[in-house]
């Protein structure tokens, strides 16, 4: 997730939270008590408090037998405070998120130079923001990939060939949505054994790595139990699903589902 999607995220939340609250204090509040308390300070030891009312009613001075009466108008004096500060702050929460929910489609700086005319490109240096800067420099990088047999290739939107449709749906998904990956890597770790995923991905704001790999026929005996050990290989070398390891599984009656991609590609990429 880009900081102005973090932004409007986070604005987004806090609108609701402020709404919810506000209605709870409207409700709250008591009908039907009439006027305002007023505080007359006579001493540093003697404060009087009054009840007014707009209009030609002249002031009730509230003494100590009306002691219900100061306490309900106390908290109707609060209630009507936070009741006020509360609109103040999502009218500024609502004007603040117009201009950004603009920005919302245009996740990354990376489009200013994409669009500029091809002619000016070769005169450009572009200046992309740290996050991804990083993010190209980890894309760019060129890593031995497992050899595939292709009888039968499915192609991605990047223009390269997976082994199933369901790869292709998860590599379509990750590129729709700007997550660098790396398909089929050969991926060396310092005093580690070469890891082979299915995807090698990154987040770009928090810049951590993710192996995914997804697990297709798992309503297949010996594919199953073939790979329950390369999960538990994972495991044995510290990675932990939903940590820095994604597995996701289909079997044909269950088969993978894109909603259930881009929660993923939420939570743990964005």
């Amino acid at each position: 997730m880009s900081n102005i999607e973090n932004i409007i995220t986070n604005l987004r939340s806090e609108l609701r939270s402020q709404k919810k609250l506000l209605s709870k204090i409207e409700n709250q509040i008591e009908p039907g008590i009439e006027g305002s308390l007023v505080i007359r300070k006579v001493s540093e030891q003697n404060i009087r408090y009054y009840r007014y009312i707009k209009g030609n009613t002249p002031i009730e001075y509230l003494n100590s037998s009306k002691t219900e009466l100061l306490s309900r108008l106390a908290q109707k004096r609060y209630d009507e405070q936070m009741a006020k500060t509360i609109r103040e702050r999502i009218n500024a929460i609502e004007k603040s998120l117009k201009p950004l929910e603009k920005l919302k489609d245009r996740k990354d700086l990376a489009h200013i130079y994409d669009d500029m005319p091809k002619e000016l490109k070769q005169h450009i240096k572009p200046r992309m923001d740290e996050n991804e800067e990083y993010a190209a420099k980890w894309q760019s990088k060129k890593l031995l990939t497992n050899s595939m047999e292709k009888k039968h290739p499915c192609k991605t939107l990047r223009g390269e060939y997976v082994r199933s449709k369901s790869e292709a749906l998860i590599a379509d998904r990750l590129f729709a949505r700007g997550v660098p990956y790396h398909y089929e890597p050969m991926v060396m770790l310092t005093g580690r054994p070469t890891l082979c995923p299915d995807f090698y991905v990154l987040n770009k704001r928090t810049k951590e790595n993710f192996f995914w790999e997804h697990l297709g026929m798992m309503d297949d005996p010996t594919y199953c139990n073939r790979n329950m050990k390369k999960i538990r290989d994972y495991t044995d070398m510290g990675y932990i699903q939903g940590k820095d390891l994604i597995i996701t599984y289909e079997t044909k009656e269950y088969p993978l589902d894109t909603n259930y991609i881009e929660k993923i590609i939420k939570r743990l990429l964005k």
